[in-house]
């Protein structure tokens, strides 16, 4: 089996949250981030099966602990946009959590401003 291909430079993570929430207002959290998925059923050039390289879970943590978190699978998009939902009391900052296969792990933060 042949080894996948891995980026040089950190994965893309896009986040979409309001600029500014009220204090209780459910808001919606879009994240989405960009990964060389490898679903293990193709060949390479030489006819070897690839390895197997997707995203297999998502977490969210706040001040507080774990806030949402999901298990993907080989059905998923290669690239999965996710939404969830929160309702801030006060400002925090996000931390999301990417695990996969081949060892890969990505962390990224983002600030919920409540005003």
């Amino acid at each position: 089996m042949s080894a996948p291909k891995t980026p040089a430079a950190s994965p893309t993570v896009r986040v979409q949250s309001p600029a500014r929430i009220s204090p209780g207002q459910t808001v919606a959290i879009r994240v989405a981030i960009a990964h060389p998925m490898v679903t293990g059923q193709q060949n390479d050039d030489q006819g070897r099966r690839q390895i197997r390289n997707i995203l297999t879970r998502f977490e969210c943590h706040g001040p507080a602990g774990l806030l949402w978190a999901m298990d993907l699978h080989p059905a998923m998009a290669a690239n999965p946009s996710l939404q969830f939902f929160l309702r801030p009391s006060a400002t925090m900052t996000l931390s999301l959590r990417w695990w996969g296969d081949q060892g890969f792990e990505h962390e990224h933060t983002h600030e919920l401003v409540v005003t």
